[in-house]
């Protein structure tokens, strides 16, 4: 049986937000693994595709007319999407817009049989699993060895990374991988192999590029809806300091939860009770934080009333707490000074 070709698909934004532009480079990124190469595009463009528009957004609007006059397919995003069963409602995640790029860019002739968008696992012998179903498989991050003298050389579908975890840094080919680094990370499927520093200085021309394991980590955790890797989940840790990543890029529903973890230690459910986040939300911070070697664990045992809820409104600090969450729109403990 001959390897099948990549398809080629040219898909050009209009409309969009910082969030779902993002959103959508790491989707077209995703869809290497399906065998599609898609080239992302200002609009308008020649040989396009496929539009995705935001049609809250004038400009959004226009283009998605521009699109259908043209016999472009146009996908919208947009707050309401009425009855219409292909449009995305607005906040669409990297997996909403991954399956429904997928689906219209592979339309043609059937296959031999319907099957759900998958991403496969070299080798091709392996079995294949959902995407983002994986939580119970290693990503690259928890393959990334922390022993002192060792650097952990992974490979991915033709991309290769060096992790040293110790010293904080990650070696690529060049800089021009982060992008795919980011988009691939948390997937199953890596290899690794363990190197001593002497060993992996002999290789070391290979991965001229060098970068900060701390900003790679909170970049993917921003950009994707998965968590970046595992994590202790019934431990409570603290934030040792801010990451280091571009602050206006951290979601503005971070901010609260991080600003309590640089106060005292917490675990994952009782800051999202306190500050109000979904469960899975407060994961992906806490993987984020254990990965980019962030978290100041407990020191000492922390003792609670069991009648009391939330604790921190109590504590000297709970006044500033409360403040940082009403200035974001959220609600802290209960208190609403």
């Amino acid at each position: 049986m001959t390897t099948p070709r990549f398809r080629h698909a040219s898909i050009a934004a209009a409309g969009l937000d910082v969030l779902h532009m993002t959103r959508l480079k790491v989707a077209c990124s995703l869809l290497m693994a399906e065998r599609v190469h898609a080239e992302l595009r200002d609009w308008p463009g020649p040989d396009v595709h496929l539009l995705v528009a935001g049609t809250d957004d004038p400009d959004g609007v226009a283009a998605a007319e521009q699109g259908r006059r043209a016999d472009i397919t146009v996908l919208r995003i947009a707050r309401d999407v009425g009855a219409s069963g292909s449009a995305l409602r607005h906040g669409a995640t990297v997996k909403d817009l991954f399956d429904r790029l997928h689906a219209l860019l592979t339309e043609g002739p059937p296959r031999e049989a319907p099957v759900p968008i998958q991403i496969r696992v070299p080798p091709s012998s392996e079995p294949v699993v959902a995407a983002y179903a994986v939580a119970s498989l290693p990503t690259a991050l928890d393959l990334a060895t922390d022993t002192a003298g060792t650097i952990a050389v992974l490979e991915h579908a033709g991309l290769r990374v060096a992790i040293d975890r110790r010293r904080g840094l990650l070696h690529l080919a060049s800089a021009g991988d982060l992008d795919t680094l980011i988009a691939t990370c948390a997937q199953p499927g890596w290899r690794m192999q363990a190197l001593a520093d002497a060993a992996f200085e002999d290789r070391r021309a290979a991965f001229p590029y060098t970068g900060a394991l701390e900003t790679f980590v909170w970049r993917a955790a921003i950009a994707l809806d998965v968590e970046v890797g595992d994590a202790p989940r019934t431990t409570a840790i603290g934030l040792k300091g801010w990451p280091i990543v571009e602050s206006d890029t951290l979601p503005v529903h971070w901010l609260l939860p991080l600003t309590c973890l640089l106060h005292r230690e917490w675990s994952s459910a009782a800051l999202a009770q306190a500050c109000g986040l979904p469960d899975a939300e407060v994961a992906r911070i806490f993987a984020a934080i254990h990965h980019s070697g962030l978290a100041q664990p407990v020191e000492r045992r922390i003792v609670r009333a069991p009648a009391r809820a939330v604790a921190a409104v109590d504590l000297p600090s709970a006044g500033f707490l409360a403040r940082v969450a009403r200035r974001f729109g959220m609600q802290f403990g209960g208190h609403r000074g």
